[in-house]
């Protein structure tokens, strides 16, 4: 993660010239919904689109306010074809060994999910959603993802102080020998082992499995969901009778999500982000 995070700044220094050339206009708004302080929302005026911030105070539905916007430069020729994938699904070098999109999605292959799912409008179970739902979308996903870590961690950690004859079970039934008689270090038989498991580490060691399993889940549902949404989003067909989401989330989930993060932003044009919600400079959102 480390490595992601010093290969995003060194990124995001070499293309701050690009953003620093949108010089920040003032514009007068009428908010569509409720919007909370902070919040960025695309404008149309003069015939071009700005992202403006609500202020610092918030504004309710229907209310004018002046905001402070970036003029969002018109996509690129190459930026979207609608009805094919821009390129395969194993092209994840295409922008070399060490884009942000490929390291990213090596290293926290559920950040970079969110991150398509934010420039989707998706929600954190991969629906269409609201404004205010749409913006949690990545802060749920990474609290998940972190959360997850510690939890497995924890469990991990609290096997091996708890019970350390539970890890030493397992080295001795696992030796390869076929004698159930055979006899440790210190006398007692794999036999034993096997059948005098602790309970506490039965059950540390099913939480864990569940929470594995519940967690893959998640990601293949949310993966499926996810590229459903950009195949819409482009036109792009099903190939395979309705199931092609389901079969590529299954197989190769992280080379989907790949493709998922160059189908949806312009890399030709513009540097990567990895700990933003879109992954996308400031001045943009999905392309």
């Amino acid at each position: 993660f480390c490595v992601v995070v010093l290969l995003s700044l060194h990124f995001n220094r070499a293309s701050k010239w690009r953003e620093m050339s949108f010089r920040e206009q003032l514009l007068e708004l009428t908010a569509p919904a409720d919007l909370v302080a902070g919040y960025k929302i695309e404008a149309e005026a003069r015939g071009e689109t700005y992202l403006a911030e609500v202020p610092s105070s918030g504004v309710k539905a229907g209310e004018k306010f002046t905001a402070k916007a970036i003029r969002i430069p018109p996509p690129s020729s190459k930026a979207k074809i609608p009805g094919v994938w821009k390129d395969g699904i194993f092209s994840f070098c295409k922008y070399g060994c060490c884009h942000i999109h490929l390291c990213l999605t090596c290293w926290c292959r559920p950040l970079a999910l969110a991150q398509v799912m934010t420039r989707m409008r998706l929600n954190s179970m991969g629906n269409r959603g609201s404004v205010r739902q749409v913006e949690t979308t990545f802060c749920f996903v990474r609290k998940l993802f972190f959360n997850f870590i510690i939890l497995i961690l924890g469990l991990n950690v609290a096997s091996i102080l708890l019970y350390p004859q539970f890890s030493e079970m397992r080295d001795v039934t696992n030796n390869g020998n076929n004698n159930n008689d055979d006899q440790n270090s210190n006398g007692i038989s794999s036999s034993y082992w096997r059948n005098e498991t602790p309970k506490g580490a039965l059950l540390l060691s099913y939480a864990e499995c569940t929470l594995s399993m519940l967690f893959c889940f998640y990601l293949i549902v949310v993966t499926c969901k996810t590229r459903r949404a950009v195949r819409e989003e482009y036109h792009i067909k099903d190939k395979c009778c309705g199931c092609e989401d389901l079969c590529c989330s299954l197989l190769c989930g992280c080379c989907v999500t790949k493709q998922m993060m160059r189908q949806s932003a312009d890399y030709d044009n513009h540097r990567g982000h990895c700990c933003t919600k879109n992954g996308l400079p400031l001045h943009l959102n999905a392309v």
